[in-house]
């Protein structure tokens, strides 16, 4: 009876289309190159605590705040109303079902960027959660859609080390590797994009996040990728054109490169990553 009731009330929740990825993986120009498609409303790294980890990271925390996105982006609420529901002290799943509904009656599509560096990694702004907080905080609310990006683990490293200023002085190579790890035990197989073969081929890549995520593909994205709004990588939110980028595993010494290839727990994500294609 439990089972049954449980899938009558399944078929009554709203569905959220969820884009899970770690830094420096695609998760910027991937989800700006979904927003830009026709009826969609994406909004970018929305997490449970991502107004306070802004604030800790000195940026505006309104940044983190689902709601302000939503109003601010896509501007789907009159003045009146949004002022009586921002002074209304939701929560964050309250949040989330006043934006669902509103998506819903629009027409549009809603998909969340999950902010998976907070659960995956965190420091130093806070401690690792070690799972996803945002499917874990939606699941009695809604059916879930997700994908998940994966970047090789070499060239992801490398990059945020180049790219994010804190990074350097809170993680390792191992203490990157153990993040990078944990986010992968929670990817479903069949609902991963590789951001490598994506800026190979964007649109075959797109095609196949329309059917994983469930929308209709628009053939016309590349064409608004320059109006989108999207929190990330800077390079990428203000990008108007996908490209190609150019591995930086060659920007390794010999000697780092022996080390890496000798590191067992390189050897066994290589070997976990191997099993899902």
């Amino acid at each position: 009876i439990f089972s049954k009731g449980q899938k009558f009330l399944e078929k009554l929740m709203d569905t959220i289309r969820i884009i899970h990825n770690l830094p420096r993986s695609g998760g910027t120009i991937i989800s700006k190159s979904i927003s830009a498609q026709e009826g969609i409303v994406l909004l970018s790294e929305i997490h449970p605590q991502g107004i306070n980890i802004r604030e800790k990271m000195g940026d505006t925390p309104d940044d983190g705040d689902p709601l302000h996105q939503f109003q601010s982006w896509y501007k789907l609420f009159n003045d009146k109303d949004y002022t009586k529901i921002k002074n209304s002290n939701l929560n964050f799943v309250d949040k989330i079902k006043i934006i669902s509904e509103k998506a819903k009656k629009q027409k549009k599509i809603l998909v969340l960027r999950d902010w998976s560096f907070i659960d995956f990694f965190g420091k130093p702004f806070t401690e690792p959660t070690q799972k996803n907080s945002l499917i874990d905080t939606l699941l009695k609310n809604f059916k879930i859609r997700n994908i998940f990006l994966i970047r090789d683990p070499i060239e992801m490293y490398i990059s945020c080390n180049r790219r994010l200023a804190f990074f350097s002085n809170n993680y390792s190579f191992d203490s990157f590797l153990d993040g990078y790890s944990l986010y992968i035990e929670n990817i479903e197989r069949d609902k991963f994009i590789e951001f490598e073969k994506f800026i190979q081929n964007p649109t075959q890549i797109l095609k196949k996040i329309s059917k994983i995520l469930d929308f209709d593909f628009d053939e016309n994205y590349n064409q608004n990728l320059g109006n989108i709004n999207i929190t990330g990588d800077l390079g990428a939110s203000g990008a108007s054109t996908i490209e190609n980028k150019k591995s930086m595993f060659n920007l390794l010494d010999e000697n780092q490169k022996e080390k890496i290839n000798k590191n067992k727990k390189y050897l066994e994500i290589k070997r976990k990553l191997s099993e899902f294609n």
